[in-house]
């Protein structure tokens, strides 16, 4: 990286989810050719990754009034990170594995909780009410900024 030898076919790949403490001297000129800024998930892409984690909806088992789509477009879920997708999806789980033991306590243990149950879409609302994006607002106009510098010096 330091120029002084002709290096062919040579590629660094780096990632971060904090580039504002990369050391400002990988990011002199001349030292990487491209930054890619990857932003917070569309929509669509939150749909992608919920498809993903719950392996199309069978794992865990999605009952039939559920649709990713709609779940991936709830406007609470903006910032929400492909970890925070993937806490939105056990937190889910526990609340449809709590509905179902207390269902079972209230039967005197007479249903089977061993059988798996499917979650549906109200345990994927109640689980937006209490998962939260890991990334604060104060960070996101941070990266926003950064995001804009690195465009700005791409061009």
């Amino acid at each position: 990286m330091d120029g002084i030898e002709a290096r062919k076919q040579v590629f660094l790949i780096g990632a971060t989810n904090r580039p504002d403490i990369v050391d400002p001297a990988i990011l002199r000129p001349g030292r990487l050719d491209k930054i890619l800024f990857v932003g917070f998930p569309a929509p669509e892409d939150r749909a992608d990754i919920l498809r993903a984690l719950t392996k199309n909806g069978s794992r865990p088992k999605l009952a039939a009034d559920v649709s990713l789509d709609e779940v991936a477009a709830d406007a609470n879920l903006e910032w929400f990170t492909g970890a925070d997708l993937a806490a939105l999806v056990r937190e889910a789980c526990v609340a449809a594995l709590k509905e179902k033991l207390s269902l079972k306590s209230a039967e005197d243990g007479k249903s089977d909780v061993v059988g798996r149950s499917e979650v549906r879409k109200e345990h994927f609302q109640e689980a937006a009410r209490n998962v939260r994006s890991s990334v604060n607002p104060a960070d996101r106009v941070r990266y926003e900024l950064l995001r804009q510098t690195y465009s700005s010096s791409q061009k």
